[in-house]
């Protein structure tokens, strides 16, 4: 049939009453129940012919507003018949409904306008979603026939995680304050411990007061700071930890997302991130463009190591003056072990914690406590922002 049109069940059991009518009532003499028999299958008959007729031509186009959205963001989808001119009397005779073909991107409310719906959702969730092609489905009021098609070819919507501004350097995240010069014009805010004197070791780095204090020459022990401490590497916990709950690991995940895409802005583009997952081999350099897509897919894994033991793989994979920012939402205190062994190893490092309130700093580096998702932006905001003095 024109319009793929075809008789519903109701529509089969309505014409087969209506052809048994028609014979029965010719077999009894019985002109009333002959003309009954006719009328029913003339109704299929004609349902049929006005579904077909009705939705011959007709198809739905989908819009997504906005094209690019991001998570938590409002998102809009509409869809809206297209096609022949019968589509006016169609809807005045015919009954129709359509399938926007988004059901993963969150809750929402459908309204349906006077060419066809709007997907409202309130709260896009992030992730890589399919948007199946509109379910398009037009019939006659009775339920008689029915045409079922699809419109608009399925493509996937990426909502990458939402952004809040940060810092790209570890010392403007950790609120270090520079500039404290010595008379050797060495930076002394760098200073982080003091060893023993080795052997080659420059004179010009014996710290001489404590020498003479411990009776035997020690060396002064700098942070190492790459180009400002310019992060190079950003590690992303996916591991579930002991804090399971899902809202601890978006944050996570925004917080990730925020800090690449500042250092991606420093350095326009032409450094990429090391975007590091735990339960990666060791991460790969991203770009700001396929970092939202990575970060947009990222989930928990349940057996991904733990991120003390990935910050100690760090250690031994980084290079020594390497700037590496640790994400985590797992609250074992091992991770702070781990970051001073990667100090202990050349590499600078600062810890985002997510859903801990207060914790202990480290010689090592920062600790920014993030106790929920709205405490976010205030922590991962540059120094300066935060009045931090310079």
């Amino acid at each position: 049939m024109p319009g793929g049109a075809r008789i519903t069940v109701r529509g089969w059991a309505t014409l087969t009453a209506g052809v048994a009518t028609f014979v029965l009532a010719r077999g009894f003499g019985a002109p009333a129940l002959a003309t009954l028999g006719l009328g029913l299958t003339l109704v299929v008959v004609g349902a049929l012919a006005a579904t077909a007729l009705g939705s011959a031509g007709v198809g739905a186009t989908r819009i997504v507003r906005p094209a690019q959205p991001r998570a938590t963001e409002p998102v809009e989808i509409e869809a809206t018949l297209t096609g022949s001119a019968r589509r006016r009397w169609m809807r005045a005779l015919l009954q129709w409904d359509m399938a926007p073909g988004a059901t993963t991107l969150g809750p929402g409310r459908l309204v349906r306008t006077g060419d066809g719906i709007r997907l409202r959702v309130p709260h896009a969730r992030r992730g890589a979603h399919e948007l199946r092609p509109i379910h398009l489905t037009i019939g006659d009021p009775f339920g008689l026939a029915v045409s079922r098609r699809e419109a608009d070819a399925a493509r996937t919507l990426v909502v990458p995680p939402g952004t809040v501004p940060a810092a790209a350097t570890i010392g403007e995240l950790g609120g270090r304050r520079p500039g404290r010069l010595s008379l050797l014009g060495e930076d002394i805010s760098n200073l982080e411990s003091l060893r023993e004197y080795a052997p080659g070791d420059p004179l010009s780095r014996v710290h001489w007061g404590q020498s003479a204090k411990r009776g035997r020459l020690h060396t002064k022990v700098f942070r190492p700071d790459d180009g400002g401490g310019r992060i190079g590497t950003v590690l992303l916990d996916r591991g579930p930890g002991s804090r399971p709950d899902a809202d601890t690991f978006e944050t996570a995940v925004v917080a990730a997302a925020s800090i690449t895409r500042a250092v991606d802005a420093m350095r326009g583009g032409a450094m990429p991130v090391n975007l590091w997952f735990s339960g990666d081999p060791g991460g790969r350099p991203t770009a700001w463009s396929d970092a939202e897509r990575r970060l947009a897919a990222v989930e928990r894994v349940a057996d991904a190591p733990s991120i003390a033991t990935v910050v100690r793989q760090a250690a031994r994979t980084l290079s020594p003056g390497h700037a590496v920012v640790v994400v985590t939402g797992d609250p074992d205190p091992a991770v702070l072990d781990a970051l001073a062994v990667a100090r202990r190893a050349g590499i600078d490092a600062a810890l985002v914690w997510i859903g801990v309130r207060s914790a202990p700093g480290g010689a090592w580096g920062p600790v920014i406590s993030v106790p929920d998702a709205g405490a976010l932006a205030a922590a991962l905001a540059p120094a300066r922002v935060r009045g931090a003095v310079g």
